[in-house]
């Protein structure tokens, strides 16, 4: 049996892996596993994890029955991600289009295409985002905790999704990091605040943005 120190070496030399698990701490696991999932083998690992390539999730209609919508006893009821939801994950897209994801309640709705609390999502390889509906966030939401990132990359696009309030990106406390892609509100009608992207500090000390080569579109109110 070979060993190695450095899974990477083992990537290049252990041709045609079916399956591996990962026990390494948890703040490896993302880096691994798109390795891994990239390079064909299955993998097992204890963080939730979505990787989706060259897939498609459209076209999803979220009654107010549904598992993600709650009726909170300090909050007003609120329904989320009617595309994708997702908490204390991981959601890596590639090359994928999240469409057409709308929520049918008339109760607060968050993260048309993707909401996720205390998690990553990284957008890379033009994945897009496009024509999902919410009243905040309708394209991404993302919310709580400094651990909580954003990743856009290689002509990655939030566009064309309707939102009463922050069309495209909404950021509560979580770092976003951006490289050659756009959130953007081409089309949009409805949205009052944050038509491209909304940063927001309400229930942490920080949100850090960072770009290069990233358009962001319109901002303000079209009314």
């Amino acid at each position: 049996v070979n060993a190695y120190v450095d899974y990477r070496e083992m990537l290049a030399k252990e041709k045609g892996l079916d399956a591996v698990i990962i026990a390494s701490p948890d703040g490896f696991h993302a880096e691994q596993a798109i390795a891994y999932f990239e390079a064909g083998a299955g993998v097992y690992l204890d963080t939730s994890f979505l990787f989706a390539y060259s897939s498609e999730i459209s076209e999803n209609q979220v009654p107010a029955s549904a598992a993600n919508c709650y009726g909170g006893t300090y909050d007003d009821p609120y329904c989320a991600g009617a595309g994708i939801f997702a908490t204390t994950a991981y959601v890596y897209l590639s090359d994928t289009a999240v469409t057409g994801n709308q929520q049918l309640t008339s109760q607060d709705t968050f993260g048309g295409g993707i909401y996720m609390a205390d998690g990553d999502v990284v957008l890379t390889n033009a994945t897009e985002l496009s024509e999902n509906e919410a009243e905040y966030g309708a394209g991404v939401l993302s919310y709580g905790g400094d651990s909580s990132t954003v990743q856009m990359s290689d002509g990655a696009e939030i566009t064309d999704n309707d939102g009463a309030y922050y069309a495209g990106l909404f950021l509560d406390t979580a770092t976003f990091s951006c490289t050659g892609s756009a959130s953007d509100s081409t089309g949009i009608t409805s949205h009052l605040d944050g038509g491209g992207i909304y940063v927001h500090y309400e229930h942490g000390p920080s949100t850090l943005l960072e770009a290069d080569l990233c358009d962001f579109g319109s901002t303000g109110s079209p009314n």
